[in-house]
Order: C-alpha cells, then structure tokens, then sequence
C-alpha cells in the first residue's frame, strides 16, 4: 500500500498494511527501549538499529499531508491516554481501564507484549475490517484501541506511566516526534565523531523551522551540542561549518540568559578552541570514534594504533569473562529453581526488543513477562554475558529473597559460590562488587550461627517484610543509616537492610512491635557528631559563597588565576576545619583540590601545586571517602606531572 493511499480513511484500514505506519511503530518501539537501557555499551550497540529506523521514517513522512495524517492516528484527542498515578497496575489492567471494549474487540489476554498485540490486531482487523463483513465503527474502535495499547506498552518500559496525565512524554504531536528523532540522530553521530553527517542533521534539524523557533527550551538545550559539535568540526578543518555552529549557540545563548539559565561556559570553551586556537583534548572511549577521528587526521597513526590495542585488551577481558563463565556453566551452573524465581507463563522473546529492568526494579516479581523469560534463560546454560549482566541485579535479590521469604537455608553455600562468581564477570566499572561483598559478609554472618539462632533470625526478618508498609507508618526514631522515607524493614539491596538484618534479636523482636529501631548511646552519638559536623561545613560554605565557587570554575579555563584567588582560601578552610571534625568525608575537600590543581597547572605554577599536593597525600584516607576515582586519577596525573616539570628546572 502507497502512502499516498493512507489518507481519507485513517480509522477504517489495517494499520499494519501501511509501510509509513508501520515504520513509525517500528521507531518509536526502538526509541523507547533505547531509552530503557542503562549501560552505554547497549545503548551503543542497538545505536545504529534505531538511527536507521529514524532515518527511515523520516525520509516516509516526506510531505505535509502525511505528517497530518501520522497525527491524526498517534495525537488526536482520541489517541490520548491517561496514566495512573502508580506503576503497581500491570499494563493488562491499564489498557481494561483505558478502554475496556476495544480490548474486547482485540481478544487480549497475558501475557501482553507489543509482539502479541500486533498478532492481536492482524486477527482483529481481518474479522472486523468492512471489506471482510465487518463493521466501520468497531474497526475503528479497534485501531484506536491499538494505537493506545502500543503507546501503553512503549512508555511502560521505561517506567513511564507514573503520572495522572499523558504530559509524562513531551510528544505531543507528530513535529514533536520528528524533532526527538533529529536529536536522537545528532547525539548516536556526534558520539561516533561522524561529524559531517551530525552537520547534515544539525541542518536539517533546524529546518524544522517554525516549531524549533517558538520552544525557547529546545534552543537552549541545542547549546550544548551546537558548541560541541563546533569544536569537532574546527580541529577536523571544516570552519566554516565551525563557526556556523557557534553563531547559532551564541544566539541561543542570548535566550538562555534572558531565561536565568547559564550555558555560558559551553560558548566560552568553543570560543576557546575557534576563536584562540586553544588546546582541545581528544578523548578516545570505542572503535568507531577512533576510526573517524583517525579519518580526520585528528588523531595520528600512533595514537589511533594504541586506541586498538586498548579496544583489544578490553575486547581480550571481555573474552576472558566469558570463557569463564562457559567454565562455570560446565563445572558449577547457577542454582536451579530458585523458590522466589517461581513462574511457568513463558513467552517466546526471540529477535525481542526486551527493555532492561528500571533502577532500583531488581525484584523477580516486578518484571515483566518477556524479561521473566528473559531472566529465565539469563541463568540456563544458554546464556550469554551480556544476559547475565543485564538481570545481575535481579538475581542478587533473588538470591537473597530465596533464603528469607523462602527460608531455603539448604542453599547458603551456593550462594556464595555463585556471589562470587558474579563479582568476576560483572561489567567495568560496575558497583556490584558492593552488594556482592555485602551479600556474603550477611550470609556468612547467616552460616556463622547455629541452626536455631538461623531460623529465628529468618522468621523475624520475614515477618518484618511481611508488615514493612505497616511498619514503616509507626515508626518514630530511625539508625543514623536509614532515610525516614525508606521501608527499613523491607528485604532490598541496600546497606540499611544489610545492617538490619545483622542486629541482634531483641532489636528486631522490638521492632516487629514499635516499627521503629531504637538508638543506642554509641549510635545517637555518631549521629549528633555527623550533624554538628554538617554545621560547621555548611558555615564555611556560606562565608565562601558556595554557589559563586561553582560559578568561578566556568572561568578555569580563561581566568585560572581568578579561580586560585577564590579557591585557595576555601581549600585552606576545609583542610583546617578538617583539623576539628571527625566527619572530615563530608568535606569533600578532594573535589576542589581537583579543581585548584587544575588551574595551578594551566598557569604553571608546578611548584606551589605540588607543594598542595604533598600537603594533601599526607592526609588520612578518611579525606577521600567521598572522592570520585575521576577526581583521584586527576590528582594523581597532576602529582605526577609537576614532579617531571620540577625536575627540569
């Protein structure tokens, strides 16, 4: 069927006949599950499926006609859904609420996914289409309900659905949707450095014209990537193009201000580079950029050779990892049947776009059909490591959750076994070495009692879960680890249930009648200690400005000595009140050392820098407890860096 075709009858004909159609389900399905995934080696990996889709649909919907007919199906007034205010409601009984007769009409039942809606609607169209002896007006109840349901569907998998309005996504309309696509494009080609073709889009993008033009926040948010994308184009050799990309930011920039909002510092770094001919670091993080920024001559033959090796030692772990688990799945396999695990409504999720679980989404029972499915074979003997990491979370809870609500204490030792394997496969750079580590130390902690002691212990922290919610609203007085907002009694992965779930029988008995947990002397201090600390901080943040200390750091590059002038005497503040606290993490000092010695290096001051720095090394380690290894790294490079340039003085 032509798209030309589509247009007059747009609530009588099979939706799924029409290549235009189709190519905007097809897009937005992808759009939404690439926004549902976590990890940028996914996104990364499903990036050119989805921005060829993008392009695809877009060069479809090709003239004004079409674009109002892709509105009068996705965002009329009779597509709009409303969301409830919880996401406790499966999608099943949002779409029997949203409306109840085309879900009759369609013939849905669970499990639902967008694969089986489709299957759905092909046999609904063929006995209600008017050209197959069906009727007009429920064909037309029948698309309607489709084009609701597969909104339902795309939005629920990224946790979505968490408002009363359909105002939860800004697409409101078809002009919309085309300018998150552009975006989407622009974001998958500058991070690939393709950077001819993110102008092409930039273009483009811009020739949407009239909508762009009246969304004052769509300019702003383009600043970032206009100024970015000038400095990609300048060192390549194309400025013309450059110099094009930073007049439109500057323009926007005037908006920006005028709305109190600051991108200052994004125009000011590109002025840097274009303007000054100022130093502009490459950073190398996969292949594709280093192949075009090689093609560009922006990187030399060395470089881009190093890059290789990198991607290929990384490529070398990453086999390694797998091999390993092949090793594991042959000797050891993970726990079978796991009690909590319990589910039998498999679906077939080949060739699948299956979204990943939400943050914080680790319990089995929370996961959708497809991604129960998925789980399932994530820890069967044919899974992958990409699998398994993407329900690593789930299954830390599940196992967990197997030992209290299941009281399987026959599986304690496997699963340290298997606690131990995960944190060897676990991804770069990944924070499950934490709950691995917290896991074993309480199941330890489970197989260091005695059998009696084990199965109280077990059947208090289960009633406890049973009532948390109950619980939860009587409780008055809370540990210093644990946020009155939480469920403290909840089984989750968290370190305040990691602590719970090790104190000592009375103040778990305790806190199955009162709700709450009683502060001991010890911890009552510490807490008291932590808040007075707290004040002392927030005095010396108030003397210094602390809002006008993040406002001077935009200048780090263009007035570094600026930056000294006002941070050296803030540094000097904390590292004295460190002297007199005991919380001395909490003063994040080591971030604005980070800072400081920035800018010492940018003037080349190596020695009062090193001079700091030696000052800083000899700090107990408490002082960089809240330090990010970005900082630390950044720290350490400098250190080194001003020993080399004070030896050659």
């Amino acid at each position: 069927m032509e798209n030309s075709s589509l247009l007059g009858s747009s609530n009588i004909f099979n939706y799924l006949e029409s290549p235009l159609l189709n190519s905007f389900y097809s897009v937005r399905e992808g759009y939404y599950y690439y926004l549902s995934l976590k990890q940028v080696n996914s996104r990364r990996g499903f990036a050119e499926k989805i921005k060829n889709d993008a392009i695809r649909f877009i060069e479809l919907l090709n003239t004004k006609e079409l674009e109002d007919f892709i509105n009068s199906i996705a965002f009329s007034d009779n597509a709009k859904i409303s969301f409830p205010d919880t996401q406790s409601e499966t999608s099943i009984e949002i779409m029997k609420k949203e409306d109840i007769e085309g879900f009759k009409l369609l013939e849905l039942s669970e499990p639902i996914s967008i694969e089986s809606l489709k299957n759905c609607y092909r046999a609904a169209a063929k006995r209600h289409h008017p050209d197959k002896g069906g009727s007009t007006k429920h064909m037309q109840k029948v698309n309607n309900a489709f084009e609701k349901f597969h909104k339902i569907l795309c939005f629920k998998n990224i946790g979505e659905i968490d408002s009363g309005s359909d105002d939860t996504s800004e697409i409101k309309n078809v002009n919309d949707f085309l300018s998150v696509l552009h975006e989407l494009i622009i974001d998958i080609t500058l991070d690939n450095w393709k950077i001819e073709e993110t102008y092409k889009w930039i273009l483009k993008y811009l020739e949407l014209g009239s909508k762009l033009s009246k969304n004052k926040l769509k300019q702003i948010d383009l600043i970032p990537t206009l100024t970015s994308l000038a400095e990609k184009l300048y060192i390549a050799n194309f400025k013309k193009e450059a110099d094009f990309c930073l007049s439109k930011a500057e323009k926007y920039l005037i908006i920006a201000k005028k709305e109190g909002l600051f991108f200052d510092n994004f125009v000011n770094d590109a002025k840097e580079v274009l303007i000054k001919s100022g130093k502009y670091r490459v950073v190398v993080t996969h292949l594709v950029q280093a192949k075009n920024l090689y093609k560009y001559k922006i990187i030399n033959e060395k470089r881009f050779n190093d890059s290789l090796r990198k991607f290929n030692t990384k490529e070398d772990e990453e086999n390694k990892k797998e091999e390993i688990l092949k090793q594991f799945i042959f000797n050891t396999r993970f726990l079978k049947e796991l009690p909590s695990d319990k589910f039998d409504d498999y679906v077939f999720i080949e060739n699948k776009l299956i979204e990943e679980p939400g943050y914080f989404n680790y319990n089995f029972e929370e996961l959708n059909v497809e991604q129960k499915t998925e789980y399932k074979k994530a820890f069967s003997i044919n899974t992958t490591l990409q699998l398994v990491r993407k329900y690593i979370y789930v299954r830390l809870h599940s196992l967990l959750k197997s030992i209290i609500s299941f009281k399987d204490l026959d599986i304690i030792e496997s699963v340290i076994i298997e606690l131990e394997f995960l944190k060897k496969i676990k991804a770069p750079r990944s924070s499950v070495d934490f709950d691995c580590d917290q896991l074993i130390e309480l199941i330890r902690y489970f197989k260091s009692l005695s059998n009696d002691d084990l199965i109280e212990r077990i059947n208090l922290l289960l009633e406890l879960d049973i009532h948390a919610l109950e619980l939860a609203e009587t409780k008055t007085e809370y540990l210093s680890f644990v946020n009155p907002s939480d469920v403290i009694f909840r089984i989750e992965l968290n370190k305040q249930y990691y602590d719970i779930a090790k104190l000592s029988i009375d103040d778990l008995k305790n806190g199955l009648i009162t709700g709450k947990i009683e502060e001991t002397n010890e911890v009552r201090k510490k807490k008291e200690s932590w808040e007075s600390d707290l004040n002392m901080i927030k005095k010396v943040e108030q003397k210094h400005g602390d809002m006008k200390l993040f406002e001077i750091l935009d200048e780090s590059k263009s007035n570094p000595e600026r930056v000294i002038q006002n941070l050296r005497p803030y540094v000097e503040d904390l590292l004295n009140l460190g002297k007199r606290i005991l919380n001395v993490g909490e003063l994040q000092v080591m971030y604005w050392v980070d800072k400081l010695t920035i800018a010492y290096v940018r003037i080349k001051d190596y020695k009062t820098c090193f001079e700091l720095l030696e000052r800083i090394y000899k700090l107990p380690e408490e002082y960089w407890d809240r330090s990010s290894n970005s900082e630390k790294n950044g720290i350490k490079k400098r250190y080194e860096k001003c020993l080399k340039e004070i030896a050659k003085v």
